[in-house]
């Protein structure tokens, strides 16, 4: 979503106006606020949107420019160069990857961790789902997980606190020998299918109450939500 550059400076002219009407006491801090909202509309202007970006990536390998391709990758998680280019050495690798990418923009997010972007309708909209379906999407995907004996996954769905003290492969030797962990998760499966599951939500998590004084609790970490507590 680009700013054009009449609209960026007039709007620049507006904050400046306004922020200099104010006292001298607070001019020092109008003029950081004013540079900050310069730099903003800068690079608003100038920036490219993460599905231009996507979509450069997926025409650089569909044409077989591996190296505009691969500088297009995030320094921090890419693969060798010499890995980068045995993987897309072929052409079919290479064009079944670019389609894959190309389709799939029209339902492409950007996440901070905090807050999430979809791309919809051609523009960028704020997906800020309530903490309970937040919550909620989370523990479906916790018990499907634990029924699909996948561990690496339930793992990831844990807070801290259990993830400091578990591996997935004690994990699923700890379920393989607690007799009633299958127990558990249809405890949970059937609370959720209730009608009028009352959720509670508060600073501190999301809770789901199971009945007889029982719970699963998820606490907010890393701009998600994590199980605290299963009982």
């Amino acid at each position: 979503m680009k700013l054009g550059r009449a609209r960026a400076f007039a709007i620049l002219h507006g904050l400046t106006a306004a922020l200099f009407r104010r006292n001298s006491k607070e001019l020092a801090g109008a003029r950081a606020l004013v540079g900050a909202a310069a730099a903003l509309l800068c690079s608003c202007a100038t920036t490219a949107s993460p599905e231009h970006v996507a979509a450069r990536y997926a025409e650089a390998l569909r044409d077989g420019q591996l190296d505009a391709a691969y500088a297009l990758l995030d320094e921090g998680t890419r693969p060798g160069v010499a890995e980068f280019r045995a993987t897309y050495a072929a052409a079919e690798a290479r064009r079944d990857r670019a389609d894959a990418i190309l389709k799939s923009l029209a339902g492409m997010r950007a996440s901070s961790g905090e807050v999430e972007l979809v791309w919809q309708g051609g523009d960028w909209r704020v997906a800020d789902p309530s903490p309970d379906v937040v919550a909620l999407k989370v523990l479906k995907r916790f018990l499907t997980a634990v029924e699909a004996r996948d561990f690496e996954t339930v793992y990831g769905c844990l807070a801290q606190t259990w993830r400091d003290r578990y591996t997935p492969a004690r994990l699923e030797k700890d379920f393989a020998l607690e007799p009633q962990a299958k127990d558990r998760v249809a405890r949970v499966r059937a609370a959720l299918a209730r009608k009028g599951l009352v959720v509670e939500v508060s600073r501190e998590g999301v809770q789901f109450p199971l009945g007889e004084g029982r719970a699963v609790r998820l606490v907010r970490e890393a701009g998600d939500y994590r199980i605290a507590a299963l009982e």
